[in-house]
């Protein structure tokens, strides 16, 4: 299912760079599925869901992936939102 990912300005001063789970982008993606759902952005494209044993992965556009790069390389970053192919069954 399409969700909308709303990054914030929370999420960025919250978020730790070069870290997987605490990225402003995996903190936004964490407010749209069940609290039983791990989320972890990885390498340079994607972000992996695990849920009772299962793992998905789905691609992040391009808008995501240059926001990561930006936020990881210290450059200053706006809030931003974008389509992602969430699993419904993770969904709150």
């Amino acid at each position: 299912m399409s969700s909308v990912v709303s990054v914030t300005k929370r999420d960025i001063t919250k978020g730790l760079p070069d870290d997987p789970e605490a990225c402003p982008i995996a903190r936004a993606i964490n407010r749209l599925v069940k609290k039983s759902v791990g989320v972890q952005v990885i390498g340079d494209d994607g972000v992996e869901f695990t849920h009772k044993d299962k793992f998905y992965v789905r691609k992040l556009p391009k808008k995501a992936l240059n926001f990561i790069y930006d936020f990881d390389t210290g450059e200053a970053v706006e809030p931003i939102e974008f389509n992602l192919n969430i699993p419904e069954a993770l969904l709150k």
